[in-house]
């Protein structure tokens, strides 16, 4: 990753402007927290990054540390996305993606206390065992539990 920030950013014009950053397509938060600091580090060393460019990151929540939170924040990051995909256990394991509530509640909280302010939750519909009834099941559960 680190040879192609350098590769792209030799590429692009010396005025080009970063204005958004996202990382995801898969599960960023595999990254340590050294590692999230080096990457932050090297895009704002190769890049001209906006001072208010958006930092953003798709989180797992079955593997979020507290010290990940806090690498993500102190590298600018302000957005988070929590892969939920479906609170049904049914569908979970129909899709191999098993997470309680409690994981996904707590990768909220760290993000939270880390100072990530803009914080959503990544639902999928179309899934394997899904119904109307479980997807609406959904609505009434996150609108119940939001303030949490």
């Amino acid at each position: 990753l680190l040879k192609e920030i350098a590769a792209v950013g030799q590429r692009l014009p010396s005025d080009h402007r970063v204005s958004a950053v996202h990382w995801g397509g898969g599960s960023p938060n595999i990254l340590s927290p050294d590692d999230i600091e080096r990457l932050t580090d090297a895009l704002r060393q190769q890049f001209t990054v906006d001072p208010a460019a958006e930092f953003a990151i798709e989180i797992d929540p079955r593997d979020f540390t507290a010290d990940q939170a806090k690498a993500l924040r102190r590298g600018g990051f302000s957005r988070a996305s929590i892969g939920v995909q479906d609170i049904n256990a049914k569908v979970q394991e129909a899709i191999g993606r098993r997470q309680s509530f409690d994981e996904t509640k707590r990768a909220i909280e760290l993000c939270r206390a880390a100072g990530i302010g803009s914080i959503n939750v990544d639902l999928m519909y179309g899934l394997p065992q899904q119904t109307e009834e479980s997807v609406a099941a959904i609505s009434s559960t996150t609108a119940s539990t939001a303030d949490t």
